[in-house]
């Protein structure tokens, strides 16, 4: 074989070997980005699939270290009660003394009934939530605020947990009754929508540090020197201490060589997996370090003088809050504080402030710290306890109300007396029974007729008598009989004075 031949055939195997790499590349990266594709895809379509099945849409936000927010999204109902259902899942636990209520309803705060509870589960993984008013409950934009708690964690090890809907004993996650028609709406169809999980953790801080290269929160670097950004950095965490700034990661770029102002941004984060960012701004400018003037140094001491400082015991946290310095473009930067002192002990300090600028310009300033002693304040006198208020007096009894006497009973009406019956009227006497009668009158029993007159006219003496007695004799009648009778006994005298006188001779 020609060596050209071997060559030409040499290269196009290399080129061939290139290609083949080249299209294993695409494919490998095509693959990557079909799966990348249909995993989100699948997410999405979960998420939505999630979101559409639910009925109640649960919200928990991080508000500090360990402490959440509990409220409902996205809820359109007009409610007046609401009973909730939830559990943790993950290593935490709630803490049932902390709960902060945000509920409130539209009712005037005189006139509220609004009425809260919470029941703990005996774990403190669960609880139920109780709220009832007679009013309806506020809702600020479908947004339903319950309220705040904090938790802690369960058990040793990292705190990553979520909060979820539960199911209570009677098989339900929430139940509300609806203002207009008081119709009560329960399910199982709550659901946290957030994927994030939570922790009991403090995010890490990333600061600037005390450096004279930073002015006004801005990193101030020289036209063409080096530019190292975590130089100008620190990390702290309440959890895991000073992180290394090796573990930050810094984004955007800064060009030296241009005049101009620059955006990077550090990352970090701790061991719980706990992210936090911080945006910084980075100022390239060009300088003549020999136009530049000492910074100046300022002291807020309230007229006592450029080289006094007057503060009261124990009122003044920080000193630096009472001083500050600019570089030569008026710029605020750092100043530090030699010599020793006490905020909190009286006395008089002699102490230097030191402000150096990026060029390396230096001001120094001494002073006299008075720290003065503090007026004694008299204790509060205590308040005079109110007297007990005197027992009322009892209210004696009421009297018992005298009985009414019993009616005399109404004496009856007399019996009225009885009229007597009238006598009869005597006859007159005539010639012939008159001497008849004599005659007779001077025999005992001459006939036995006249016997019988005599006994008639006896018996009717007599009972005339009896029944007299038995009456009640009248004004009128008792003159009337006695007139008749005083006749009668006239006639009866008369007529025996006549026989007798008849007889004589």
């Amino acid at each position: 074989m020609k060596p050209d031949n071997f060559e030409k055939k040499s290269v196009r195997k290399a080129n061939n070997n290139k290609y083949n790499k080249r299209i294993v590349s695409l494919i490998a990266l095509s693959a990557v980005v079909v799966s990348t594709c249909a995993v989100t895809k699948n997410i999405s379509a979960d998420n939505k699939e999630k979101s559409s099945n639910v009925s109640v849409e649960l919200n928990v936000e991080k508000l500090e270290r360990d402490k959440v927010k509990i409220e409902l999204e996205n809820f359109t109902p007009v409610i007046k009660s609401l009973q909730l259902s939830l559990k943790i899942d993950g290593n935490a636990k709630f803490r049932e003394d902390s709960i902060k209520w945000l509920v409130e309803s539209y009712a005037d705060e005189s006139s509220s009934d609004l009425k809260t509870h919470v029941k703990m589960g005996n774990d403190k993984k669960s609880m139920e939530i109780f709220i009832v008013s007679s009013e309806p409950l506020v809702k600020n934009g479908g947004t339903i605020e319950i309220c705040e708690i904090n938790v802690e964690k369960d058990s040793v090890g990292k705190s990553a947990y979520s909060i979820e809907a539960n199911v209570n004993a009677e098989g339900e996650s929430y139940s509300y009754v609806i203002n207009d028609t008081n119709r009560q709406v329960s399910g199982i169809d709550m659901a946290n929508l957030s994927e994030e999980k939570l922790t009991i953790n403090s995010l890490p801080v990333i600061s600037l540090k005390n450096s004279p290269a930073i002015a006004d929160g801005i990193i101030i670097v020289s036209k063409g020197d080096t530019f190292d950004a975590k130089s100008y950095i620190e990390v702290n965490d309440e959890e895991d201490g000073e992180i290394s700034v090796d573990e930050v990661t810094v984004t955007g770029k800064v060009d030296t060589k241009k005049v101009g102002t620059y955006s990077i941004k550090y990352s970090v984060n701790d061991s719980e997996g706990d992210e936090v960012t911080l945006v910084q701004t980075v100022m390239v400018e060009e300088v003549n370090a020999n136009n530049a003037t000492p910074p100046t140094i300022t002291i807020n001491n309230n007229g006592q003088g450029d080289g006094k400082l007057v503060v009261t015991e124990g009122k003044v946290g920080n000193l630096l809050d009472l001083i500050t310095a600019v570089d030569y473009l008026g710029r605020t930067i750092n100043v530090n504080i030699e010599g020793n002192y006490d905020l909190n002990v009286a006395g008089e300090y002699k102490i230097t402030l030191v402000a150096t600028d990026r060029l390396g310009n230096e001001s120094r300033k001494d002073i006299v710290l008075t720290v003065e002693k503090a007026p004694v304040v008299p204790d509060q006198p205590d308040q005079p306890t109110q007297p007990d208020q005197p027992d009322q007096p009892t209210q004696p009894d009421q009297p018992d109300q005298p009985t009414q006497p019993d009616q005399p009973e109404q004496p009856g009406q007399p019996d009225q007396p009885t009229q007597p019956d009238q006598p009869e009227q005597p006859g007159q006497p005539d010639g012939s029974g008159s001497a008849n009668n004599n005659e007779n009158n001077g025999t005992n029993n001459s006939t036995d007729n006249n016997g019988t007159n005599n006994n008639t006219t006896s018996n009717n003496i007599t009972n005339t008598d009896s029944e007299k007695k038995n009456e009640l004799p009248k004004t009128g009648q008792g003159v009337f009989y006695g007139v008749i009778v005083a006749i009668a006994a006239a006639i009866i005298g008369s007529g025996i004075y006549l026989v007798t006188k008849k007889k004589k001779k």
